[in-house]
């Protein structure tokens, strides 16, 4: 499955105060990411994708995704498994003068057969294991945001 969804910011959208796209998806692993930047944002529009509290794309905190006319591509095996199935895109545009279009795209398998097809070291049994001790630890990674969010910010 590739979800997908395609978003317009305006000029009066900052850093500090990004527009924020919800993109649902199902439970799963995620085994491909594309950020499509059609003609014209010459960098000026930036992205950020986050799960729950945290930055997922790209991985260095802080960090965008920014460009002109590209496709930002590449895989990944990240088991998305513990409620709320959904991605945070952030957004912000740094050009006075034009609003900016952005796609995200996001590829997932939902079946453990599939995942099997990404995973192929792992054996199937050992591939249950992983799983989990993964949906443990997003468990109580998702009770620490609840507990603590916006840990970045320091008052």
């Amino acid at each position: 499955m590739i979800y997908q969804k395609t978003i317009s910011t305006v000029i009066t959208t900052y850093a500090v105060t990004p527009k924020r796209t919800v993109l649902n998806v199902c439970k799963g692993l995620v085994y491909k990411i594309e950020i499509e930047f059609p003609p014209g944002p010459a960098g000026l529009l930036k992205v950020q994708i986050f799960e729950g509290g945290h930055q997922r794309w790209p991985s260095t905190p802080g960090e965008f995704f920014a460009s002109d006319n590209r496709i930002i591509a590449f895989d990944d095996t990240l088991l998305k498994l513990t409620p709320p199935f959904q991605y945070d895109i952030y957004t912000w545009n740094e050009c006075d003068k034009f609003s900016h279009e952005v796609i995200v795209r996001i590829g997932m398998v939902s079946k453990e057969i599939y995942m099997a097809r990404f995973l192929p070291s792992v054996a199937y049994e050992q591939m249950l294991k992983i799983l989990a001790k993964e949906t443990k630890r997003q468990e109580a990674e998702k009770e620490a945001i609840i507990e603590t969010p916006f840990s970045w910010i320091k008052e």
